[in-house]
């Protein structure tokens, strides 16, 4: 039982977050207190505590293991350990046999765990307060034979691999995570040009551009009094202080500017003490679109504008004090900063400036720009260009969205370049399940980060690739156990993507401005658990403006009742589409918007005064008068409509390319040009070769 491994509860109270570890890790030492306490050696910082919530391992002893670990590295030395202090930054965790050299290198076990705390680590440990994993870890090299140096028995010292261990929660397969040792080999999407700490942006060949950066911040942040200095006190709670650098570029992968930000740590900010209100309202790619087509339908330009340093110019409603950032020659033992405006990384940052802008909105966007460059510095981009990684181009006519150039960097981010391209993002009628141990095994020793990779994509269906809704929210659905399958299904939509790299959205004025929506479910799509999958999409004068794919949170029994939940999510996103049509007076309010459905039980069952109270439907009781109660208020129309030339069709399964290009055609997602104009064809169908890109739609051709 004693040296046994023990976990020492953290009181929720005393919890840095409220996904922080609930314990620490240490040894168990001896009894106290007739055996109702415990004294824990904490291993982090050597330091013994008494207390009577304690877990055990009597499995693991750390004074016992006959392996060495990865992490450990061992110095014989006789009575001492080798000062640290001289060794290489840039050692990672390793093991070094330091012997003499008349000896045979050989790793001895220390004994008992008071060997391995009982070396004297003099100031590199208890002095200067830094973790054990930031000592700087020897090179052989670096030491000569030493006259005193013996067969003695060696002694253990502890190494941690990351500086800043990753805090796991929650049940998830451990061969989803980024292990330390495997992060060198996941592929990332930040550049290598990109410094990420702040000692490196002060070396290598872009470090003038970096060190004109931080300074143009503090600078920056000194013109607009964002802070004062104050005197440290011991009841101040700072927020740390991080810096984040970004090398920005257009469309065309050329570099536009370099840019610095000083952020802070809003996890080390406590509500109620540094923290108050915290949620803003914020924008959505629908009503993005809506305002794009709203724009080219009227022939009305679409200017964007760029707000230097946002954040810093909203001042805030609760004091919070900051560390002294590196960079800011300011003594920080003795001072800390107390913040009079936001910055960036602060939670309570986002409202502060909504709060701060929405003083200076007026209807004239020439008023707008003109308040906004007296009262904050901005940047006149002019007609819109790069949104949100989107890019606008404004022809004649009409406004295209596309992302071409973020597809060409996932397909070279992922080796994909010359890759042989497919007629569909899945294959018509795939299921995807949960794959074998073997299988997972495979995928883990490629190192790739899964996660990180749905997430891109689901960043392309979201914003202007409707096509992908299904692919990506099949795939979503084992972020926590990924396998060898689901990452063959994701290398299956990238050759998709390569075939078609210019697609994108195209919005068509001179057209009725009705809007009109299309429901569909999928009965029992998951074969894992027998889940249906909701499909829905609105249209504005015949261009798509909402779209969305999920699976449904429950098993349903009947048909019907899948159709019931689908208009139920439907009707709710419809409702805030008509009060922004009335906002901005682009719809009567009298008018009806009709959503078409291909269950004919469906709407019969919602449009006449039958009795749903019975048996088989009391459990969609509430989905269904929510429905009803809408449709009978005259906002909507139940329509019916043929389900092979429903539009919604390849939101909730894999359909074949003749189906899918037909919807998307529909819908207005076509081939555009290199400059983001539509290509002409001479004919109303796509070309189904699966190497040929989705080809064109005329705008003439759109009623």
């Amino acid at each position: 039982m004693f040296g046994c491994c023990a976990t020492i509860s953290i009181p929720r109270s005393h919890q840095e977050w409220k996904f922080g570890p609930a314990g620490e890790a240490g040894v168990l030492l001896e009894y106290e207190n007739d055996n109702s306490t415990y004294q824990i050696l904490q291993i982090c910082n050597k330091k013994v505590l008494v207390s009577k919530h304690v877990r055990f391992d009597k499995s693991d002893f750390p004074s016992s293991k006959n392996s060495p670990s990865p992490n450990t590295f061992r110095v014989t030395r006789d009575g001492e350990v080798i000062d640290l202090g001289k060794a290489d930054e840039a050692c990672s965790a390793v093991t070094v046999d330091v012997v003499d050299e008349a000896h045979t290198a050989k790793v001895v076990q220390a004994e008992s765990v008071d060997e391995i705390c009982s070396a004297d680590l003099g100031h590199n440990l208890e002095g200067n307060s830094r973790r054990v994993d930031e000592i700087p870890l020897p090179l052989e090299s670096d030491y000569e034979p030493h006259e005193s140096i013996t067969n003695s028995r060696p002694t253990q010292i502890r190494v941690f691999g990351p500086r800043n261990p990753t805090i796991i929660c929650g049940d998830i397969d451990q061969g989803n995570i980024l292990t330390y040792s495997r992060r060198p080999k996941a592929p990332c999407t930040r550049s290598d040009d990109v410094p990420k700490p702040f000692r490196s942006s002060l070396k290598g060949p872009s470090s003038n551009e970096w060190s004109k950066e931080i300074e143009k911040e503090l600078t920056s942040m000194v013109d607009l009094n964002v802070w004062d200095v104050m005197e440290l006190k011991p009841d101040y709670k700072l927020v740390i202080t991080t810096w984040v650098f970004q090398i920005k570029t257009n469309h065309l992968k050329e570099v536009t500017e370099h840019k610095a930000q000083l952020c802070a740590q809003g996890l080390s900010q406590t509500p109620g003490v540094d923290l108050g209100k915290t949620y803003s309202p914020m924008g959505r790619l629908n009503s993005l679109r809506c305002l794009i087509f709203h724009s080219g339908s009227n022939g009305i330009e679409f200017h964007q504008v760029d707000i230097n340093s946002a954040f810093l110019n909203a001042p805030l409603d609760n004091t919070a004090f900051l560390s002294i950032p590196q960079g800011l020659e300011i003594d920080n033992r003795r001072f800390c900063l107390c913040l009079k405006k936001a910055i960036y990384g602060l939670k309570q940052a986002p409202l502060a400036w909504y709060d701060c802008l929405k003083a200076w909105l007026c209807p004239d966007v020439s008023i707008i720009k003109a308040e906004l460059n007296s009262e904050f510095k901005i940047k006149d981009i002019g007609l819109a260009d790069l949104i949100l990684g989107i890019k606008v181009t404004h022809c004649l006519g009409h406004v295209s969205l596309d992302q071409g150039h973020f597809i060409e960097s996932l397909l070279k981010l992922y080796g994909m370049g010359l890759c042989k391209t497919v007629a569909t993002p899945l294959l018509p009628n795939t299921h995807l399940i949960l794959d074998t141990e073997q299988e997972k095994v495979k995928f883990e020793k490629l190192g790739v980060n899964y996660c990180s990779a749905i997430g891109s994509m689901n960043y392309l269906s979201i914003g202007t690739r409707p096509d992908l809704s299904h692919a990506v929210s099949s795939l979503s659905q084992f972020l926590e156990k990924p396998g060898f399958l689901h990452w063959q299904a994701f290398l299956h939509i990238l050759r998709y993507l390569k075939g078609t790299p210019n697609v994108g959205l195209v919005y068509y004025g001179g057209g009725p401005t009705s809007v009109e929506a299309y429901s569909n479910a999928d009965w029992g799509n998951c074969p894992e658990t027998q889940r249906s999958i909701t499909g829905y999409l609105a249209t504005f004068g015949g261009n798509l403006v909402l779209c969305k794919t999920r699976k449904q949170p429950s098993v349903s029994i009947l048909t019907a009742e899948v159709e019931y939940k689908a208009l139920c999510d439907l009707v709710s996103e419809l409702l805030w589409l008509r009060q922004w049509c009335h906002e901005w007076k682009l719809l009567d309010s009298s008018s009806m918007i009709p959503i078409h459905e291909h269950k004919q039980g469906c709407i019969n069952t919602i449009n006449e005064d039958c009795n749903v109270n019975n048996k088989e439907m009391k459990h969609v009781d509430i989905q269904l008068h929510f429905v009803k109660e809408v449709v009978k208020s005259g906002a909507f129309k139940l329509t019916f409509f043929p389900a092979h030339c429903m539009l919604a069709d390849f939101l909730t399964k894999s359909i074949a390319r003749p189906l899918l290009v037909r919807s998307l055609y529909s819908l207005g997602v076509i081939s555009l040009g290199v400059r983001g104009s539509v290509e002409k064809s001479h004919q109303n169908q796509f070309d189904l070769q699966p190497a040929t890109p989705i080809l064109t739609k005329h705008h003439n051709h759109l009623s």
